[in-house]
């Protein structure tokens, strides 16, 4: 395998004439392979020992396919039968191949995850998040196709177990929530406007069930006014955040994020030991319930995306005094890997549970970038190396991560599919890269990319005038298989 490209082929050595062997590629981890038999089948010549098939792509980006999964198969001439090697997956980097394996699962003619709406949000907000980290956009269209394909009215039961009313809202406000951070993460990946737009109408939507008739503020989980929880406020308090910093000249969403942060603070939500609970009572105070990972990470990442819009090192005490709680606290880490309460003992996290933990390691990662901590980043890092294979090692077929990041059985057995434990590990794998933006607070994104100034006065663009051009060559379609380059692959026999 070409592992840096994605690539592979098959080889034939000490062979005989007329021995032959292809490549079997498969697009959902060696379940089927209805097109992708018999690739570069070919045949060892008279006089030769052997030889070699053409290379072929493990990924489509066009086709939206990505993840692909190979075999080589092989027959002797004196045998009717021939034999496959295991399924594999080429390994560019740990976070490239992770990023693909969770592609693998995406659902091209639907455009999501299918496993749970909110869930899909935060599936594409994560290879987004990839996406940025390397300067990628070969995910571009997959983006484009999420958006597509789900910002429309789905009965109850379609996407998620409620009526979706269009522009990715439902009666649960907490799951708009989360499609309303995919979106700004869109548009920070593709500078297209559509998705900044989309963003704010969700956050409009948010809004509306900011109440500060209850409990002086904060946001109810639902459209039926029954909680007031932390998952939900701490959405609310990062999408006025980041919508501040991206709406020119804007004021409006820039005091609801400082309003919000006030409450989040006065609420009672963070307890004495530093760490989030789930919610308030219906007297406003504490519940005492569960410590979530994702409940700590959204309160870091919202305050620490404050301190880089206002400056206050407020902001920023708290996001750091909620990160080292965090990373010291055996409620979440352990042995120095985070760790949910239903990952110890008996207990068994449920789908959603599986996807607390990326959502922390984002915006962990957003702190580290923020501080250069060095603490952080180590803590990062120790998630990342806790998460799978080294580069450069063939995969498994299928994601084979698991929900407290090693998982041997799972690698025993790729055939099982760990989808949303798989979306939290890709996380960590991806924050180890290192930072995104630079530190410092600042507005996000510069002045000079949200608006176009205005010409001088009396400025007039110049016309070129129109010159013949020689018509341009014939172009070859780009094929996703090709010879293997001199010096890439083992010589020919």
């Amino acid at each position: 395998m070409d592992h840096a490209n994605g690539m592979a082929w098959g080889v034939i050595e000490n062979g005989g004439a007329g021995d032959e062997i292809w490549l079997d590629r498969s697009w959902d981890g060696g379940a089927t392979w209805p097109e992708g038999s018999s690739l570069g089948r070919t045949g060892v010549p008279s006089g030769a020992a052997g030889t070699r098939t053409d290379m072929f792509a493990t990924r489509d980006p066009r086709g939206l396919l990505h993840g692909g999964a190979v075999r080589a198969c092989g027959r002797e001439a004196a045998h009717q039968e021939g034999a496959c090697t295991a399924w594999a997956r080429p390994v560019p980097t740990r976070a490239r191949a992770a990023a693909d394996a969770l592609m693998a699962s995406y659902r091209t003619d639907e455009g999501w995850w299918r496993s749970s709406w909110w869930n899909s949000a935060v599936a594409i907000t994560t290879v987004m998040d990839f996406a940025r980290k390397t300067g990628r956009h070969d995910y571009d269209r997959a983006v484009s196709r999420t958006f597509e394909q789900n910002k429309g009215v789905f009965p109850a039961g379609a996407r998620s177990s409620d009526p979706v009313e269009g522009h990715f809202i439902s009666r649960a406000v907490d799951d708009a929530g989360w499609w309303g951070i995919a979106w700004v993460t869109a548009y920070d990946l593709t500078r297209e406007r559509r998705y900044l737009d989309e963003a704010v109408t969700i956050a409009r939507y948010l809004h509306r069930h900011w109440d500060p008739s209850t409990c002086g503020g904060g946001m109810w989980w639902d459209r039926e006014h029954t909680y007031k929880n932390a998952v939900t406020s701490g959405l609310y308090l990062w999408l006025t955040t980041a919508l501040h910093q991206r709406l020119a000249g804007d004021t409006v969403w820039g005091e609801r994020a400082t309003a919000a942060a006030d409450w989040y603070l006065d609420s009672g939500l963070i307890n004495s030991s530093g760490l989030v609970n789930d919610g308030l009572t219906r007297t406003c105070a504490n519940n005492g319930q569960t410590v979530w990972s994702y409940n700590q990470g959204l309160a870091i990442g919202s305050f620490t995306q404050l301190w880089r819009s206002t400056g206050e090192t407020r902001y920023l005490d708290t996001a750091r005094r909620l990160a080292d709680a965090a990373l010291t606290s055996p409620q979440l880490t352990r042995d120095g890997i985070l760790t949910e309460s239903c990952d110890v003992g008996t207990a068994s996290c449920d789908d959603n549970q599986k996807q607390f933990k990326g959502i922390f390691v984002r915006h962990l990662a957003d702190l580290a970038d923020a501080t250069r901590s060095a603490t952080y980043r180590a803590y990062l890092t120790r998630q990342a190396d806790s998460s799978g294979p080294p580069t450069g090692t063939p995969q498994p077929p299928r994601p084979a991560l698991g929900r407290n990041h090693p998982q041997p059985d799972r690698l025993a057995h790729p055939g099982r599919r760990p989808l949303r434990p798989h979306r939290s590990t890709l996380t960590p794998v991806t924050a180890a890269r290192g930072p995104a933006e630079p530190a410092g607070p600042r507005r996000w994104p510069p002045r000079s990319a949200r608006h176009t100034p205005p010409a001088p006065a009396g400025y007039r663009p110049r016309r070129r005038r129109a010159r013949p051009r020689a018509a341009p060559a014939a172009r070859t379609p780009t094929s996703i298989s090709h010879r293997p380059p001199s010096g890439r692959c083992p010589p020919r026999p």
